[in-house]
């Protein structure tokens, strides 16, 4: 769509570098908020974010809903591929240092976490 299109051609090839971490991942959100509302606009109109699933409240502690196994088979596969695009196709590593903020259903983690072959000591759920 033209609202993140746009900004992701100005934010990936515009004349400022972009950040990455040593797993090569890049923050996207803190830029310019025309890249925040593209990526805004992304995660709420793409059920494979693990943030679509989060419900945010007006009057209680906010819900985390569980994703459908086909969302989360998704999510998993665009991490993978996002990682073979950086040169960085270690998803598990990512996942090791993401995965803390990560808000998913306990039902949704016990997914990613087989489907990445988490060690079962290391398990979150």
């Amino acid at each position: 769509m033209p609202c993140e299109w746009f900004p992701y051609v100005q934010h990936f090839y515009g004349p400022e570098p972009i950040e990455r971490d040593e797993t090569g991942y890049y923050k996207p959100t803190g830029m310019s908020e025309e890249f925040d509302r593209a990526w805004l606009h992304h995660i709420h109109s793409s059920p494979h974010h693990w943030q679509h699933w989060h419900l945010v409240q007006d009057e209680s502690e906010d819900k985390i809903l569980s994703m459908p196994l086909s969302c989360v088979l998704e999510m998993v596969a665009d991490w993978r591929g996002a990682g073979r695009a950086q040169a960085t196709p270690n998803a598990l590593a990512w996942y090791r240092k993401h995965r803390q903020k990560m808000q998913l259903h306990p039902d949704s983690r016990v997914w990613v976490e087989f489907l990445l072959q988490v060690p079962n000591e290391e398990r979150l759920a």
